[in-house]
C-alpha cells in the first residue's frame, strides 16, 4: 500500500525487541508496504522480522536518527511480483536496499543482490545494496564493478546511508515496461544502453560468447526477452571486430533497419533471400524468428562449417502458416545443436503478469494456469456502426496506441479480398512478429467467437492461408502495457469478454452478498436462541 508509513529503524528495533507478537502485527499493519487488508494478513512474517534484530542493533548504534529514518518496509515493484525489497531508502538519486537473510548459499545472495542492483539502476544513479546474514551476523555490500559481495564493517554504514529521504514515488509509478527496452522499436534507447539484462539473460550471454564458434539456440515464448538478448549478443560480438549477417523471419521494421545499419550488421529478410550465399563471408550468422524461415535456408544452415558463430532465436509456437508448423524448424535445429548450447528463457519479462493472465483467459476460457483479477490493463469497446468504430480507433491511434489487424489476403482465382481491414493505416500482424509496443488495439468482428471448449476461434468466411487464431495470438502478445479490443457488431463476444474482465469483481460481490445473508441468518438464530432460553427460564420458574 503506497500510503504506508515510513520506517524508523530505531522504532523498528524497539518493536522487535519487545518480543510481543501483537505489537509487531499492529506495527506491520501501518508499515508493511504490501499488507493484505482483505485477509488481515501481513506480507512479512513475524518470525522473519525477528531476524532483522541483529543488524538493526548495529545500525541504531552507528547511524544518526535522520540516517535511521525514511526507510520503507517490504516494497514490491508494480508488475514485478517476484521482486520484493526488505528495506528501501531513497534520497534523490541515491537508493539504499537492505536485504536480510537467515541462511542462504553465497550464489543465491549474489544473484539477488545483482538483480536488485540491475532493477534499481534503471531509476537511480547511486545504488547501494546490502545483504545481512543472520547466522553469522555478517554484512556484505554488492560491488557492481566486480560483481561480487564484499564484507562491510558496521562502522562504515554512517558513511553511505544518506540523511535525507525523498520517498518512493519514482518507484511506485514505474511499470515493468519502464525497466525494459524493445531494440527494434526503440533503437536509440538500445544504442544508449538504457537497459540491463536479467541475471538469466546475462548468464546465457556469457555462455554463448565464451563457447566461441559453433551453433547456439535461444528459445522462449512471447515477451521472454529473446530479441533483446540476441541483439545484445550481436552488439558484443560486433564490438570484438567480427562481421555479422542477420536473417529475419519477420519483415524488418524501419527501426530494425536503422539499428542494424548503425551497428554495421548486414540485414536480410528471409522472404527476399533465395540462399545464404550473400552471408557466407561473415564471421557470425544470426537468425531471429527462425521458426518462420523457409526449408531451403534451413537445409543450408545444416551444411554450415564449424568455423562460424551461428545464433538462433526461436519459438515454435509463434507460427502463422500451416507450412511453418509442418516444417518444425525448432525440432530440426535441436537435432543438430549440442544440448549444452540450447538455452531457454522461461519467464516473461516484458508482459506484466496481469496482462499475461488476461491473454491466456481470452484465448481459452477454461485455462487453469491464470488467476482472475481486475485486469486494469485490458479494456473492450462495443460498436454496431463501422464508421463510428473507425472514428474511435483512429482517435486511439492518434493518441499513441498501435492498431494491429490480420493481414489482408486477395485470392488469386476470384481476386476477392478476405480479412478486410477496418483501419487502412493499421499494422499487419505478420509485419510486427518479434516486435513490441506499449499500448495495442485490436479489432474483433462478428466472425470471432468461442467454440464449445471455450477456445477463441474465427469462423470460416472465405479462403485464408494463415491460422486466424495464431494471427490473433501474435497481435495480442505484442502489447507490453495495455491491450484494448474494439468489438464490432458481436454482442455475444462482448458479453463473454466482459464476464472475463469482471469475474473477480463479480465474485467479490457474491461473497459480500453471501456474507450479509449469513450474518442475517446468524442474527435470526441468535434471536431464536434468546427466545428458547427465555422459554426455558419460564419453565424452570
Amino acid at each position: 500500500m503506497s500510503h504506508q508509513n515510513e520506517v524508523s529503524l530505531i522504532e523498528l528495533f524497539n518493536v522487535i525487541s519487545s518480543s510481543n507478537n501483537h505489537l509487531v502485527h499492529s506495527y506491520l499493519k501501518i508499515h508493511d508496504f504490501e499488507y493484505n487488508y482483505e485477509l488481515d494478513q501481513e506480507q512479512i512474517k513475524v518470525s522473519e522480522l525477528n531476524s532483522y534484530r541483529n543488524l538493526l542493533k548495529h545500525m541504531v548504534i552507528e547511524l544518526s536518527p535522520s540516517q535511521a529514518s525514511g526507510f520503507y518496509l517490504g516494497f514490491k515493484l508494480k508488475d514485478q511480483a517476484n521482486t520484493q525489497f526488505d528495506l528501501l531508502k531513497v534520497a534523490n538519486e541515491t537508493v539504499v536496499n537492505i536485504e536480510f537473510k537467515s541462511d542462504m548459499p553465497d550464489k543465491e545472495i549474489l544473484s539477488q543482490a545483482s538483480e536488485h542492483h540491475r532493477i534499481l539502476s534503471m531509476a537511480f544513479n547511486r545504488i547501494i545494496v546490502l545483504e545481512h546474514l543472520a547466522t553469522t551476523d555478517e554484512l556484505f555490500l554488492y560491488d557492481s564493478s566486480k560483481k561480487k559481495m564484499v564484507p562491510m564493517p558496521y562502522n562504515s554504514l554512517k558513511d553511505i546511508i544518506p540523511n535525507d529521504s525523498t520517498g518512493l514515488n519514482k518507484l511506485t509509478k514505474m511499470t515493468r515496461s519502464d525497466f525494459l527496452v524493445a531494440p527494434y522499436n526503440e533503437p536509440q534507447k538500445f544504442l544508449k544502453s538504457a537497459y540491463q539484462l536479467t541475471t538469466n539473460q546475462n548468464n546465457i550471454k556469457s555462455a554463448i560468447i565464451n563457447s566461441g564458434k559453433g551453433m547456439s539456440m535461444i528459445k522462449g515464448g512471447p515477451g521472454s526477452g529473446k530479441t533483446l538478448l540476441l541483439v545484445d549478443i550481436v552488439r558484443e560480438l560486433q564490438s570484438e571486430g567480427l562481421s555479422i549477417g542477420m536473417v529475419m523471419g519477420a519483415k524488418p521494421s524501419s527501426g530494425q533497419e536503422l539499428l542494424m545499419e548503425t551497428m554495421g550488421v548486414s540485414l536480410y529478410w528471409y522472404y527476399n533471400l533465395s540462399s545464404l550465399e550473400p552471408l557466407l563471408d561473415k564471421d557470425v550468422l544470426v537468425f531471429d524468428e527462425t521458426q518462420r524461415i523457409t526449408q531451403n535456408i534451413i537445409d543450408e544452415v545444416k551444411t554450415l562449417t564449424s568455423d562460424k558463430i551461428v545464433l538462433f532465436s526461436i519459438d515454435q509456437q509463434q507460427v502463422v502458416h500451416p507450412a511453418e508448423k509442418d516444417r518444425k524448424v525448432q525440432n530440426q535445429l535441436e537435432d543438430i545443436i549440442d544440448d549444452k548450447q540450447i538455452y531457454e528463457l522461461k519467464q516473461s519479462v516484458r508482459i506484466n503478469p496481469e496482462l499475461n493472465s488476461f491473454y491466456n483467459r481470452l484465448l481459452d476460457k477454461k485455462y487453469r494456469g491464470a488467476q482472475f483479477s481486475t485486469f486494469e490493463n485490458a479494456a473492450i469497446r462495443y460498436f454496431n456502426d463501422e464508421n463510428d468504430a473507425r472514428t474511435y480507433i483512429q482517435s486511439k491511434r492518434d493518441s499513441g496506441s498501435v492498431v494491429i489487424e490480420s493481414d489482408e489476403y486477395i485470392t488469386q482465382s476470384t481476386n476477392k479480398k478476405t480479412r478486410k481491414k477496418q483501419v487502412q493505416l493499421s499494422k499487419n500482424t505478420k509485419d510486427v512478429i518479434g516486435q513490441e509496443f506499449r499500448d495495442v488495439l485490436l479489432v474483433f468482428d462478428q466472425y470471432v467467437d468461442y467454440d464449445e471448449d471455450g477456445q477463441l476461434f474465427v469462423k470460416n468466411h472465405g479462403y485464408y492461408p494463415y491460422y486466424d487464431e495464431k494471427m490473433i495470438f501474435q497481435a495480442i502478445t505484442r502489447a507490453s502495457n495495455s491491450l484494448e479490443i474494439v468489438i464490432l457488431n458481436n454482442l455475444e463476444l462482448y458479453i463473454a469478454i466482459q464476464d472475463l474482465l469482471t469475474r473477480s469483481r463479480d465474485s467479490h460481490k457474491k461473497n459480500l452478498d453471501k456474507e450479509i445473508e449469513l450474518k442475517k441468518q446468524v442474527q435470526s438464530l441468535k434471536s431464536k436462541v434468546d427466545q428458547l432460553e427465555h422459554q426455558l427460564a419460564e419453565c424452570k420458574s
